[in-house]
């Protein structure tokens, strides 16, 4: 069983992204239009560092989950992260209004990525396109993964299934 399921952006993801871009693109026409870099090298430090900031956060951008016999992997832009159906002790609909705090992440450029706190369960690993569509996933070493997919919901009822075999 292969399974191949996209992440969708929603719009307040693509509209945050798109604003980060465009103002990002305005700051760096504004430094190289006004000759500041050759005066004051804050303003260029200060854009290489946003820079890079923004790059890792599009890195880690989910793009799709697949289900093969054994597990459930996210893909990233680089990377991925593998979690066998054996290790997940519960998957559930996951609602972003639990008190959630971003540690370090980003919340809402390139989806909701990065470590988060939840008042309940605590930390947890977040790579999500559109929080309507979130799931939690627990594992049996306490690791806790907010991840999400198109239709949602039949993805949490197939991963169910397996850890049921």
């Amino acid at each position: 069983m292969e399974k191949v399921v996209n992440i969708t952006w929603s719009n307040s993801v693509k509209s945050i992204t798109g604003i980060c871009v465009i103002l990002v693109l305005c700051i760096f026409y504004y430094i190289i239009k006004s000759g500041s870099f050759k005066t004051n090298l804050l303003l260029p430090t200060c854009l290489i560092l946003i820079l890079g900031v923004l790059a890792y956060f599009m890195t880690q951008a989910p793009t799709s989950l697949h289900l093969s016999e054994t597990s459930l992997t996210l893909k990233k832009i680089i990377g991925k992260i593998e979690i066998p159906y054996k290790d997940i002790q519960n998957i559930e609909k996951y609602n972003f209004n639990q008190g959630d705090t971003r540690i370090v992440g980003s919340g809402g450029f390139c989806g909701y990525v990065g470590t988060f706190k939840n008042n309940t369960f605590g930390k947890y690993s977040c790579y999500v396109g559109d929080a309507q569509q979130a799931f939690l996933i627990q594992t049996k070493e306490n690791k806790y993964y907010v991840l999400s997919c198109d239709n949602s919901i039949s993805i949490i009822n197939d991963i169910k299934q397996e850890i049921r075999k």
